[in-house]
């Protein structure tokens, strides 16, 4: 895939500055058996609140212990419970940055067959939409089962557009949850990103959910 190369460009670890953003203001529901997908043995309720390094990335996960407060960004998609919207606009940002990076998971109701992947057929899950203060926008797009993942995985591992960021074993069983961080190069570093969309592309194909988002520039 062309834009892999690029993902290199910038190695996590290497000096890089890392600043949480907080997204906690366009949250839609919760990571417990509050909100997540239904299923009240398979959420993400041990997923570290706070500062933390995941995947390398220094996230901030939203929680408010005093108040039940919506944690995690979920879109409207097959297999996803409640009133979701379709779309989320203007996650605020705020800042310069050289790369963005997005902690995710998903809900996958459509896999992809071996005669689509034997034709190397890929399905764009969703885009995030980089908006920047001189009204510019870049649309990164969400390949289901390359740069995102279903939250449960009998043996969670790095996808080919990202790297495992986070996981836990569930009780009773083999199944892990799974979150992966996704690095985005921003083309344009000069340039102050003032938010990001999530925008719906195959909604049949399962519903994605945004855990964290990370600023990171260069030194």
């Amino acid at each position: 895939d062309n834009d892999l190369p690029v993902q290199n460009l910038l190695i996590v670890g290497a000096n890089l500055k890392f600043t949480p953003v907080d997204i906690h203001t366009k949250a839609t529901t919760f990571k417990d058996e509050k909100g997540w997908f239904g299923n009240h043995s398979r959420t993400f309720k041990v997923l570290p609140a706070g500062e933390s390094k995941m995947g390398g990335v220094k996230f901030n996960i939203y929680e408010m212990p005093t108040s039940p407060t919506p944690q995690v960004l979920m879109l409207r998609g097959a297999g996803a419970p409640g009133n979701l919207p379709e779309r989320i606009e203007g996650i605020p940002v705020n800042r310069k940055a050289d790369a963005l990076f997005f902690l995710h998971t998903a809900k996958l109701a459509k896999r992809t067959t071996d005669r689509e992947r034997a034709e190397r057929k890929t399905f764009v899950l969703f885009n995030y939409v980089v908006n920047y203060v001189d009204g510019q926008k870049i649309e990164i797009p969400i390949r289901a089962e390359l740069d995102i993942e279903h939250f449960v995985q009998k043996a969670p591992s790095a996808l080919p557009g990202a790297q495992l960021g986070w996981t836990a074993p569930y009780e009773g069983g083999v199944d892990h949850a799974a979150a992966y961080a996704k690095q985005w190069n921003n083309p344009r570093p000069d340039v102050a990103i003032a938010s990001v969309d999530m925008v719906p592309v195959d909604p049949s194909r399962g519903a994605p959910v945004l855990l964290a988002l990370t600023a990171a520039t260069a030194p």
